[in-house]
Protein backbone atom coordinates (compact mmCIF):
# COMPACT_ATOMS: atom_id res chain seq x y z
CA UNK A 1 0.00 0.00 0.00
CA UNK A 2 1.07 3.88 -0.37
CA UNK A 3 0.03 7.28 0.95
CA UNK A 4 -1.10 9.52 -1.41
CA UNK A 5 -1.15 13.24 -1.29
CA UNK A 6 -2.35 15.59 -3.98
CA UNK A 7 -2.53 19.19 -2.44
CA UNK A 8 1.05 19.25 -2.15
CA UNK A 9 2.90 22.65 -2.56
CA UNK A 10 5.77 20.67 -4.19
CA UNK A 11 7.78 24.22 -5.42
CA UNK A 12 9.90 24.53 -2.58
CA UNK A 13 12.07 21.47 -4.94
CA UNK A 14 11.85 23.54 -8.29
CA UNK A 15 9.04 25.09 -10.14
CA UNK A 16 8.21 22.21 -12.42
CA UNK A 17 8.30 19.47 -10.24
CA UNK A 18 4.44 17.97 -10.34
CA UNK A 19 4.89 14.99 -8.69
CA UNK A 20 7.44 13.21 -6.08
CA UNK A 21 7.25 9.84 -4.43
CA UNK A 22 8.87 9.04 -1.34
CA UNK A 23 10.57 6.07 -0.02
CA UNK A 24 11.46 4.78 3.15
CA UNK A 25 12.86 1.59 4.81
CA UNK A 26 10.04 -0.43 5.93
CA UNK A 27 7.65 2.06 5.07
CA UNK A 28 4.45 2.30 2.50
CA UNK A 29 5.90 4.92 -0.09
CA UNK A 30 4.49 8.44 -0.23
CA UNK A 31 3.48 9.80 -3.77
CA UNK A 32 2.70 13.03 -3.35
CA UNK A 33 1.20 15.59 -6.29
CA UNK A 34 1.18 18.99 -6.81
CA UNK A 35 -1.44 20.86 -5.92
CA UNK A 36 -1.65 23.18 -9.29
CA UNK A 37 -2.60 19.88 -11.14
CA UNK A 38 -5.84 20.04 -9.50
CA UNK A 39 -6.92 22.84 -12.58
CA UNK A 40 -9.29 21.59 -14.42
CA UNK A 41 -7.59 22.39 -17.33
CA UNK A 42 -4.66 20.10 -16.62
CA UNK A 43 -6.59 16.91 -16.00
CA UNK A 44 -4.74 14.92 -18.53
CA UNK A 45 -1.01 16.21 -17.21
CA UNK A 46 -2.87 14.83 -13.63
CA UNK A 47 -3.52 11.54 -14.92
CA UNK A 48 0.04 11.12 -15.75
CA UNK A 49 1.74 12.54 -13.63
CA UNK A 50 -0.02 10.07 -10.87
CA UNK A 51 0.34 7.13 -13.15
CA UNK A 52 4.01 8.33 -13.50
CA UNK A 53 4.69 8.44 -9.77
CA UNK A 54 3.01 4.99 -9.79
CA UNK A 55 5.74 3.79 -11.97
CA UNK A 56 8.49 4.55 -9.67
CA UNK A 57 6.39 2.83 -7.59
CA UNK A 58 6.42 -0.46 -9.44
CA UNK A 59 9.84 -0.58 -10.96
CA UNK A 60 11.97 0.84 -8.57
CA UNK A 61 10.27 0.06 -5.09
CA UNK A 62 12.44 -2.62 -4.65
CA UNK A 63 15.45 -0.04 -4.99
CA UNK A 64 14.50 1.00 -1.45
CA UNK A 65 14.09 -1.98 0.45
CA UNK A 66 16.65 -3.07 3.57
CA UNK A 67 17.60 -6.14 0.84
CA UNK A 68 19.13 -3.06 -1.56
CA UNK A 69 20.56 -1.26 1.33
CA UNK A 70 24.11 -0.14 -0.51
CA UNK A 71 21.34 1.06 -3.25
CA UNK A 72 19.80 3.34 -0.81
CA UNK A 73 22.34 4.99 0.74
CA UNK A 74 22.70 6.63 -3.38
CA UNK A 75 19.38 8.29 -2.89
CA UNK A 76 18.74 8.63 1.08
CA UNK A 77 18.61 12.23 2.64
CA UNK A 78 19.19 12.82 6.71
CA UNK A 79 16.08 11.74 7.64
CA UNK A 80 15.71 8.17 6.01
CA UNK A 81 13.44 9.39 3.41
CA UNK A 82 14.60 8.45 -0.13
CA UNK A 83 12.89 11.34 -2.62
CA UNK A 84 12.21 10.94 -6.23
CA UNK A 85 11.46 14.29 -7.94
CA UNK A 86 10.38 14.26 -11.24
CA UNK A 87 11.80 17.19 -13.01
CA UNK A 88 9.95 17.79 -16.33
CA UNK A 89 13.36 18.68 -17.88
CA UNK A 90 14.47 15.19 -17.01
CA UNK A 91 12.03 13.54 -18.36
CA UNK A 92 11.76 15.26 -21.44
CA UNK A 93 15.54 14.68 -22.54
CA UNK A 94 14.80 11.47 -21.66
CA UNK A 95 18.44 11.01 -19.75
CA UNK A 96 17.30 9.95 -16.65
CA UNK A 97 16.94 5.86 -16.71
CA UNK A 98 14.48 6.13 -13.40
CA UNK A 99 12.18 9.39 -15.00
CA UNK A 100 12.38 7.07 -18.12
CA UNK A 101 10.67 3.98 -16.76
CA UNK A 102 8.25 5.66 -14.74
CA UNK A 103 7.07 7.44 -17.56
CA UNK A 104 7.01 4.14 -19.77
CA UNK A 105 5.26 2.16 -17.10
CA UNK A 106 2.69 5.24 -16.10
CA UNK A 107 1.74 5.67 -20.36
CA UNK A 108 1.52 1.70 -20.57
CA UNK A 109 -0.99 1.80 -17.61
CA UNK A 110 -3.04 4.18 -18.90
CA UNK A 111 -2.60 3.13 -22.75
CA UNK A 112 -2.05 -0.58 -23.19
CA UNK A 113 -0.89 -1.69 -26.31
CA UNK A 114 -3.48 -3.55 -27.19
CA UNK A 115 -6.36 -1.11 -26.64
CA UNK A 116 -4.14 1.13 -28.51
CA UNK A 117 -3.78 -0.69 -31.55
CA UNK A 118 -7.69 -1.37 -31.11
CA UNK A 119 -8.24 2.69 -31.04
CA UNK A 120 -6.40 3.38 -33.92
CA UNK A 121 -8.14 0.79 -36.02
CA UNK A 122 -10.85 3.20 -36.38
CA UNK A 123 -8.50 6.33 -37.71
CA UNK A 124 -5.63 4.12 -39.60
CA UNK A 125 -5.46 1.09 -41.57
CA UNK A 126 -1.26 -0.90 -41.92
CA UNK A 127 0.70 -0.27 -42.78
CA UNK A 128 2.83 0.94 -39.64
CA UNK A 129 4.60 3.13 -38.42
CA UNK A 130 4.07 6.16 -39.97
CA UNK A 131 6.35 9.00 -40.30
CA UNK A 132 5.36 11.47 -37.21
CA UNK A 133 5.82 14.47 -39.54
CA UNK A 134 2.84 13.83 -41.31
CA UNK A 135 -1.25 14.59 -40.78
CA UNK A 136 -2.15 11.08 -40.37
CA UNK A 137 0.08 10.91 -37.55
CA UNK A 138 -1.14 13.95 -36.18
CA UNK A 139 -4.68 12.76 -36.30
CA UNK A 140 -3.54 9.37 -34.52
CA UNK A 141 -1.46 11.28 -31.88
CA UNK A 142 -5.14 13.41 -31.44
CA UNK A 143 -7.11 10.26 -31.45
CA UNK A 144 -5.39 8.45 -28.64
CA UNK A 145 -4.80 11.35 -26.30
CA UNK A 146 -9.08 11.94 -26.60
CA UNK A 147 -9.67 7.87 -26.51
CA UNK A 148 -7.66 7.93 -23.41
CA UNK A 149 -7.64 11.28 -21.90
CA UNK A 150 -4.03 12.06 -22.10
CA UNK A 151 -1.94 14.99 -23.28
CA UNK A 152 -1.08 15.46 -27.03
CA UNK A 153 2.62 15.07 -25.78
CA UNK A 154 2.10 11.58 -23.90
CA UNK A 155 0.33 9.92 -26.83
CA UNK A 156 3.10 10.89 -29.29
CA UNK A 157 5.56 9.51 -27.13
CA UNK A 158 3.57 6.31 -26.30
CA UNK A 159 2.99 6.35 -29.92
CA UNK A 160 6.46 6.18 -30.97
CA UNK A 161 7.40 3.84 -27.68
CA UNK A 162 5.10 1.38 -29.55
CA UNK A 163 6.75 1.82 -32.89
CA UNK A 164 3.19 3.17 -34.55
CA UNK A 165 4.62 6.28 -35.40
CA UNK A 166 8.37 6.95 -36.56
CA UNK A 167 10.32 9.87 -35.35
CA UNK A 168 13.89 9.38 -36.30
CA UNK A 169 14.89 11.74 -33.08
CA UNK A 170 13.49 9.67 -30.85
CA UNK A 171 13.22 6.29 -31.74
CA UNK A 172 17.02 5.65 -31.69
CA UNK A 173 16.98 6.00 -27.56
CA UNK A 174 13.97 3.53 -26.76
CA UNK A 175 14.68 -0.46 -26.45
CA UNK A 176 12.45 -2.15 -28.89
CA UNK A 177 9.29 -2.86 -27.49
Amino acid sequence: SSEFDSSCDLSYIADNVEGATQFAFDKAPVVMIDKRLNEPALRKRRRMTIAHEVGHILAHHSLFQPSSSSMMELFTDLEGYSPVYCLRQAIERGNDWMEWQASYVGAALLMRRDAVIETLALVQKPPLPIALSTLAAQAMIKKVADAFEVSFDAARIRLIELRLLESHELIQRLPLA
